[in-house]
């Protein structure tokens, strides 16, 4: 019977990863962006659980070292300390360039390079994305207005700040 739980669980988490790539994809990211590193960096910019509701998704403001402490306790992947920079170059640069992140979010003026540097989900992003897995994730047209604005992502997160600021 102890079998059986570790095996559920796993099942969770590879089902869950193969939920995040399939989110990717919708969102026309390239194929450097939706592999397993990317999808998991997504979950836990999500906050996401193998067992919780995409509906549940939050918006945690996390760093590289966070998102890595993330995907080794709940996916049970563990990635070298070396893996930061893949994370942030094959990932995170790519998603916060596309508007689906926001880099520093608390401290807009803090630089890039520092150590304190932390991401968060766009909202608009984070909307979209706790539908995943309901029939609204491709029949309310919301995934295709995102999906149209490839390439200027980044002034939905632009606008989603200034909104924020009003």
């Amino acid at each position: 019977m102890s079998s059986a739980k570790p095996s559920r669980k796993a099942a969770a988490r590879k089902q869950r990863l193969a939920e995040a790539i399939a989110a990717l994809t919708a969102l026309e990211f390239g194929l450097k962006q939706r592999n397993e590193i990317a999808a998991y960096t997504l979950l836990a910019l999500l906050d996401l659980q193998p067992d919780v509701s995409w509906a549940d998704a939050q918006a945690p403001l996390r760093g590289i070292t966070p998102i890595i402490d993330f995907i080794a306790i709940t996916y049970n992947v563990r990635y070298a300390p070396n893996t930061r920079e893949t994370i942030r170059d094959d990932a995170v640069k790519f998603f916060v360039e596309e508007g689906l992140l926001i880099r520093n979010p608390d401290d807009p003026k803090r630089p890039t390079n520092s150590g304190k540097t932390a991401y968060q989900i766009e909202p608009t992003a984070l909307a979209l994305l706790r539908m995943v897995g309901t029939p609204k994730w491709k029949g309310s047209g919301k995934l295709d207005s995102f999906t149209r604005t490839l390439g200027s992502r980044t002034l939905v997160a632009m606008a989603a700040v200034v909104v924020s600021l009003r």
